[in-house]
């Protein structure tokens, strides 16, 4: 399995999540909204009075091997508003060439994300969305609501399994979302079960906190505990950038 950890959004503790994954010798893909970083966009759909990263945090970032990427600049999926994003970001930390997008809300037809990567060819190098299309089949529906009841890792795994990738197409990159309720030991034993196999798992996560409030919040106790399963089980991470790249 190649393992990669992917935020959404830019919230400040951002940095914390990168700390973690650093002390465990690990890396991950952030998604920058870049409009709520300079203050050109605001919204309460990231929290109310959740404070950005600083531009000096995404640079610390970057240099510890993270992937600092798009999430829009208004948090839309549209190729004007991609460039403005691409733009900032090319400023900011000084980068060459292409760069990657998780499109906002996951909300787009594939003919629409099809125009998208066409017109921005020069300029996208991955495109990562949310579930596999897959999760919403009839049986997908029926194991999402056995596990929110139960919490049962039959019903995770169920799942869970369509968001494994086993042939990486890095124009559409599908990924396991990880939610307040998602029990660190589901996600540990998931990625046992399927760790020897050769495939790609992204984790989509969008803000590591002490006390999770809401249902885009994770556990920094639970997200440590997932890193150090990571770490001490030799489990290789990736950027999306590197997988984009071919490594």
């Amino acid at each position: 399995m190649k393992l990669v950890f992917s935020f959404d959004d830019g919230r400040d503790d951002f940095i914390k999540s990168a700390q973690t994954l650093n002390k465990h010798n690990l890396v991950g893909s952030f998604h920058i909204t870049t409009g709520f970083i300079d203050g050109s966009f605001t919204t309460d759909a990231f929290g109310i009075g959740r404070k950005p990263l600083s531009i000096d945090e995404l640079k610390t970032m970057k240099e510890m091997g993270m992937d600092v990427s798009s999430h829009g600049d208004k948090h839309i999926t549209e190729h004007k508003d991609f460039i403005n994003s691409y733009n900032k970001l090319q400023n900011w930390l000084d980068l060459k060439g292409k760069i990657g997008l998780s499109v906002p809300n996951s909300d787009f037809t594939d003919e629409q994300l099809n125009d998208f990567e066409n017109k921005l060819s020069d300029k996208l190098s991955y495109v990562r969305v949310g579930r596999s299309p897959k999760c919403y089949s009839f049986f997908g529906k029926i194991s999402y609501v056995l596990y929110h009841l139960l919490h049962w890792q039959v019903f995770f795994n169920k799942f869970n399994k369509f968001n494994l990738i086993n042939e990486f197409d890095k124009n559409k990159i599908v990924s396991l979302v990880v939610k307040k309720d998602t029990k660190v030991k589901h996600l540990v034993n998931f990625i046992d079960k399927y760790k020897d196999e050769n495939c790609v798992l992204v984790l989509m996560f969008h803000s590591v906190v002490e006390n999770p409030t809401n249902t885009w919040e994770y556990s920094e106790k639970q997200f440590d505990e997932l890193c150090s399963f990571v770490s001490n089980n030799q489990i290789k991470t990736y950027t999306l950038e590197e997988l984009a790249n071919g490594k």
